[in-house]
């Protein structure tokens, strides 16, 4: 069975811009995008996060069937006009060049300009696979507002490369239109006419910053509406109990939000129920209690909302409006989880949280205000992302630490631990799992992990309770004991339930095998001679090349190693319940399983 239309438009959607619409009036157009399946818009309160949802929501709609739509529809108030303002309204379209793109705008077509054009700057706006296409909004009738294709844009493409000339867009306008002129302006409107790129807008669904649960929508008794939590417990029913026809589909959304639930009050028996009077939702507990689930509390109470509501709607575009309201951080975390998982829409979300900031599964947009008008940044570097937390009135810390923080000893050993996570856990990511930071050596003498430390020591517990730590055993033999620091920090880490990995061999590069070692330092330093110790109860890299005064770099070594070594069996055999250890502790810390 094929896709359905609704999903189609939201496989190539990559975003949108605007200028001209409330906030929106500076001299640039304000972009959206690329965006992942979840979206997230954050900034201070009133710098128009709102604004760019209804955007979505209220106004691009309107433009789907034709490219036109009546003033007052697109903008329906007064204050929907910036004023004074000089500028034109525009509106971006972001797509993804996925093939019924492709096919709409007959990019297979030899004599199409645009199979050239939309690989420059201009159209790509430095995302390869996707193109971003800048309209006009003008007034073409007394009432009504048409989109136009900007010929700056497409002129700035021409100029961008060689090969493409005014005589390539009139050809391809008579071919694909029987109809071209001199004017390139004439000529570009003819192509996207045919094209009409404005069909990919996909279908919208609003969800307030306010909900309530009842059988009603406005008091009318209809079931149709979701946007407020008004009607949800009718549509829920239907999934509980569903037709011969969608049987299939509505029992596996029931159980996954089953599932959220069971994970949501910690019960993994947990059922959810419907009851006959359609007015609420139980939620029936391992024990035989059942409880109303406005009884569990208000944040259990929105999140299974929410995540309901995400459910029964499909394929759709869905703004929500500050859905961390009276949510603790790990159900934050939870439901942007569900929402990435288990629905078939995609999500362009308004918030304040930090705690939503930091899923490595959302795109983030950062509004801000200059000169009264709002503007929009990606937020997609570290900087760019402690610019908007900052925003958000958080301190650096809620931003730039992850879940969970893994302390080495210097650089090299970070780069050992990225490349084992990556061959056998890669989605764990760090900077959004987990992060690395070193201890250095000697300053491991420096560190503790009790509460009670005093001002001499750094206490661990004070910067990230989620921790491991990585020491090198140091032993010259098998069975050597381990100094003083390292037996100390190593009982205080099982103190606190965290994890502590001293290495099996003599430092962290004996787990590499010796002919991966020495291939890697033959390659980097050609001309040298280096013997590894067979040893794995002897430091591998503490010796001078032969003849020299010189040693090889140890993170010079790291990396070689990391890039040449990409399965198994460059490493001891010990090393790999080491790494799942770790990997299932930073699960455990970001809510992973």
């Amino acid at each position: 069975m094929g896709q359905s239309i609704g999903a189609n438009l939201l496989e190539s959607w990559a975003g949108f811009g605007i200028r001209g619409y409330r906030s929106y009036g500076g001299e640039n157009v304000a972009v959206v995008g690329p965006m992942e399946k979840v979206h997230l818009v954050v900034g201070r309160n009133n710098v128009g996060k709102s604004n760019l949802l209804k955007v979505m929501n209220d106004v691009l709609p309107h433009l789907r069937g034709t490219g036109s739509a009546p003033a007052n529809a697109l903008f329906p108030r007064r204050e929907d006009t910036p004023l004074p303002w000089e500028y034109q309204r525009a509106i971006t379209l972001g797509l993804f060049l996925t093939e019924d793109v492709k096919q709409a705008f007959q990019l297979g077509n030899p004599n199409n300009p645009f199979n050239e054009l939309f690989k420059r700057e201009a159209y790509t706006a430095g995302t390869q696979g996707s193109i971003w296409l800048d309209f006009d909004l003008v007034q073409v009738h007394d009432t009504t507002l048409s989109m136009i294709p900007s010929l700056p844009q497409y002129a700035a493409a021409v100029s961008q490369g060689q090969g493409i000339s005014t005589s390539n867009l009139q050809g391809y306008s008579s071919q694909l239109t029987s109809s071209s002129s001199s004017e390139p302006q004439t000529n570009l409107n003819n192509v996207f006419n045919a094209v009409r790129p404005w069909r990919f807008i996909p279908a919208t669904e609003w969800v307030d910053a306010i909900r309530e649960l009842t059988a009603e929508v406005d008091g009318k008794g209809s079931d149709t509406g979701l946007r407020n939590g008004r009607g949800l417990v009718p549509r829920l029913a239907k999934l509980a109990r569903p037709s011969i026809a969608t049987r299939k589909v509505d029992q596996a959304k029931f159980r996954a939000l089953q599932d959220f639930v069971r994970d949501v009050v910690d019960d993994p028996d947990a059922e959810v129920e419907i009851p006959q009077s359609q007015d609420t939702i139980h939620v029936v507990f391992s024990q035989g209690e059942a409880m109303a689930l406005d009884s569990l509390g208000t944040g259990i109470h929105e999140v299974v909302m929410l995540a309901a509501v995400s459910t029964i709607i499909e394929d759709t575009l869905v703004c929500m409006e500050e859905p961390e309201l009276h949510l603790h951080p790990t159900l934050q975390r939870k439901l942007i989880a569900y929402l990435h998982r288990e629905t078939t829409n995609r999500y362009l979300i308004s918030t304040h949280s930090a705690a939503l900031l930091n899923a490595e599964l959302a795109s983030i947009s950062h509004v801000t205000s200059n000169a009264g008008f709002s503007v929009v940044r990606a937020a997609s570097s570290p900087a760019t992302i402690a610019h908007a937390v900052s925003d958000l009135g958080n301190r650096a810390s809620d931003l730039v630490q992850s879940n969970f923080l893994v302390w080495v000893e210097g650089p090299s050993d970070r780069i050992y631990v990225n490349h084992w996570l990556h061959m056998k856990h890669p989605d764990l990511v760090e900077g959004a799992h987990y992060s690395i930071m070193f201890y250095g050596g000697a300053l491991l003498n420096h560190l503790a992990v009790d509460d009670k430390a005093t001002d001499e020591f750094i206490s661990l517990l004070n910067i990230n309770r989620n921790l491991a730590i990585l020491i090198d055993s140091d032993r010259k033999q098998p069975d050597d004991d381990l100094n003083d620091t390292k037996i100390r920090i190593i009982r205080e880490i099982k103190d606190i339930d965290a994890l502590a990995w001293v290495t099996d061999g003599y430092t962290v590069e004996n787990y590499a095998r010796k002919e991966t070692l020495e291939t890697a330092i033959a390659g980097e330093y050609p001309g040298k001679t280096y013997s590894v110790p067979s040893s794995r109860h002897s430091s591998p890299l503490a010796s001078t090349f032969d003849g020299l005064a010189t040693k090889p770099s140890k993170i010079t070594v790291a990396r070689a190693v990391a890039e040449r070594t990409q399965t198994e069996d460059g490493w001891h055999e010990d090393l790999w319940p080491r790494v799942a250890a770790l990997a299932e502790a930073i699960r455990d810390s970001n809510d992973m399983h």
